[in-house]
């Protein structure tokens, strides 16, 4: 399985973005300040943070 995480800065938010080469993958973000998109390929989330995708 090949993963790929993005990271786009936005003032005071960053954008984190998922992909996997395997169909059917659940994304599942954790870390304080994620103010949507937990469970979706592409979670926004405050900055100063620490943030890992599984």
């Amino acid at each position: 399985m090949q993963l790929r995480i993005n990271l786009e800065l936005q003032l005071n938010t960053v954008t984190l973005s998922g992909s996997s080469s395997t169909s059917g993958v659940d994304f599942a973000w954790t870390g304080p300040g994620i103010v949507s998109g937990v469970n979706t390929a592409s979670a926004i989330a405050m900055l100063l943070y620490v943030y890992t995708h599984r």
